[in-house]
């Protein structure tokens, strides 16, 4: 797992400090640590679900109505991706617009929006 800074910004980000659930303010947290270089991470529901799930149990519902809750927030955005491999249909992902991780050879390890994808072109040469 990559290590994350976790920014004092954040303790007083209007976007954070306006979500009304605490539980809420924590997906986020563990949004920021286990995403990939670029900010993006699975957003399926179970993959939320098992996020939240970390410090309680809770339901699908609850998992969808705190990742819409981020989203309301403006702290993260969803968008679809369909693999040329998967018959399944477009898998959701999840991207941190303001993730702010600033590595030295960022990888990612899943696929990027289209708007990311055209302003950044991955190193696909940097070392593992």
């Amino acid at each position: 797992m990559p290590d994350r800074i976790i920014r004092d910004e954040l303790l007083e980000s209007e976007r954070w400090l306006s979500l009304k659930d605490d539980s809420d303010k924590l997906l986020f947290i563990a949004m920021i640590l286990t995403a990939d270089d670029f900010g993006n991470l699975e957003g399926g529901l179970w993959h939320v679900q098992r996020l939240v799930g970390h410090w309680g149990s809770v339901t699908k519902e609850q998992a969808a109505q705190a990742l819409s809750n981020l989203v309301e927030a403006g702290l993260v955005m969803l968008y679809q991706f369909q693999h040329d491999d998967d018959r399944a249909g477009p898998k959701q992902y999840i991207h941190i617009p303001k993730f702010k991780q600033r590595l030295r050879f960022p990888r990612s390890a899943h696929p990027m929006p289209d708007w990311q994808a055209s302003t950044f072109q991955p190193d696909v040469t940097a070392s593992a």
